[in-house]
């Protein structure tokens, strides 16, 4: 029977504790969401910062949205002021 040894680099020790760390302080397990899936399947930096970017994007997009709501409802809100 052969036993695989794995080498942890800094990086993903540094990661590895980061996100312990967080999980402690805050109670959420980031390794659980749905995008860490995702990040786990990526095979470079460039592929981690298009998932980044699309992220900031959807994001921007939902703000976009939040702020037209905001004007609509200031207008309605003036009627019946």
């Amino acid at each position: 029977m052969s036993s695989t040894r794995y080498t942890v680099t800094p990086n993903v020790q540094l990661i590895t504790e980061a996100l312990y760390d967080y999980a402690k302080q805050t109670g959420i397990d980031l390794t659980k969401h749905p995008s860490a899936k995702r990040l786990e399947l990526l095979d470079s930096p460039d592929a981690v910062l298009r998932i980044f970017q699309e992220r900031e994007n959807a994001f921007g997009k939902f703000r976009n949205r939040s702020s037209v709501a905001e004007v609509q409802f200031s207008s309605v809100q003036g009627i019946f002021s």
